[in-house]
C-alpha cells in the first residue's frame, strides 16, 4: 500500500514541478524564438537534438527534461518521433560503455559478493534470465533514474537484447507524456 502511495506522490510531485518550471521558464524564454532557431537550422536540428539527447543521458540529465525539450522545440509528431528515436541510443551508449569497460572488473565480485543479506550473484543470474521484465519494470517506474539504470545494467549479466526491448517498451508511456505535456504547456502559456 505504501509503495503505491509513494509512486502516486512521486507522479504528483513531478507534474507540479513540471508546471512550476514551465511557468518560470515561460517568463524568461520565448518558445517561438527557440522554435525559430530550430527551423533555421533545417535538417540539422533533428540530428543535433538526438546527439544532444544522447550526450545528456551520458551525464545523467533527467530524461523527462530531454523529452520535454523535444515537445517545446519541434512540432508534436516530429517531437514524438525524435524523442522515441533518441531514447534507445541514449540508453545503449552508457550500457555498452559500462559493459565494455566495467563488466569484467565487477564480474568476479558479483559472483562471490554479498552486500549485507543481498546475494549479488543471485541477482546477476536473475537479470541474465529475466532481464527484459526487470528493465521493463524499471523503465515504467517514475522514480528510477534512467541514467543509473543504463550504467548499472551494463555492469550486470543482462542481455543487450533484453535491455533494448525493455527500454523501448518501458519508456514509451513516459516519453509520450513528457513530449505531449510540454507541447501542451507551451500552447497553454501562449508560447
Amino acid at each position: 500500500m505504501w509503495a503505491a502511495y509513494r509512486r502516486g506522490l512521486a507522479v504528483v510531485v513531478v507534474v507540479v514541478a513540471a508546471v512550476a518550471v514551465a511557468v518560470l521558464v515561460s517568463a524568461y524564454v520565448d518558445a517561438d524564438a527557440l522554435r525559430g532557431w530550430v527551423r533555421a537550422a533545417g535538417p540539422l536540428a533533428p540530428a543535433a537534438f538526438v546527439a544532444l539527447y544522447v550526450l545528456g543521458s551520458l551525464i545523467m540529465v533527467p530524461r523527462p527534461l530531454l523529452n520535454a525539450t523535444a515537445g517545446v522545440l519541434f512540432p508534436v509528431p516530429l517531437a514524438i518521433a525524435l524523442a522515441l528515436a533518441a531514447v534507445l541510443p541514449a540508453a545503449l551508449v552508457p550500457f555498452l560503455i559500462a559493459r565494455r569497460l566495467g563488466r569484467a572488473a565487477v564480474a568476479d565480485r558479483l559472483a562471490a559478493g554479498r552486500v549485507g543479506r543481498v546475494d549479488l550473484a543471485r541477482y546477476d543470474a536473475m537479470l541474465a534470465r529475466r532481464g527484459f521484465l526487470a528493465v521493463l519494470a524499471l523503465r515504467l517506474s517514475p522514480v528510477v533514474p534512467f541514467g543509473a539504470v543504463n550504467w548499472l545494467a551494463g555492469l550486470s549479466a543482462l542481455r543487450p537484447a533484453h535491455f533494448t526491448l525493455g527500454t523501448a517498451l518501458g519508456t514509451l508511456p513516459s516519453t509520450l507524456l513528457a513530449v505531449l505535456g510540454a507541447a501542451g504547456l507551451v500552447t497553454w502559456f501562449g508560447g
